[in-house]
């Protein structure tokens, strides 16, 4: 794996338009919160390989569990926009956890490169596995 960033963020808003409120206010305040987070971080360039992003997203307690799946698109999303990486099509292997209950809930996001083609660039096509084209997984 190549290059890669540890941040550390806040619980983000969910995904689910009817609790769509970020605990210190709007969407918009979370966006606000993410960029701070990366300029402080230091990040000045975007990653533009394929990517591998693991979140762990340590809740708060205070309510049932969270929707894993509810917790990593809005953050996804501000990453690319505060200007980790371009684009979250970049991601090709997403692993989302369950940490430990901490106060205020956090999400802990590890971002790395991959092998392969920078962000806009095609990757050159693989060969057949037995030589022949057209041929790949064919039987006789």
């Amino acid at each position: 794996m190549g290059a890669g960033v540890r941040l550390v963020l806040p619980l983000a808003p969910s995904g689910n338009i009817q609790r769509w409120q970020y605990r210190c206010g709007s969407r918009k305040d979370f966006q606000r919160d993410v960029q701070r987070i990366v300029r402080e971080s230091g990040i000045t360039e975007p990653l533009l390989g394929r990517l591998a992003v693991t979140v762990i997203v340590h809740p708060t307690g205070l309510r049932r569990p969270a929707d894993l799946d509810n917790a990593v698109k809005r953050p996804l999303d501000a990453l690319a926009r505060a200007g980790v990486y371009r684009d979250d099509g970049q991601i090709d292997d997403l692993r989302i956890r369950r940490g430990a209950v901490v106060p205020g809930g956090a999400l802990v996001v590890t971002v790395r490169e991959r092998e392969g083609p920078r962000h806009g660039q095609r990757a050159k096509a693989a060969a057949p596995s037995n030589g022949r084209p057209g041929a790949a997984g064919a039987r006789r």
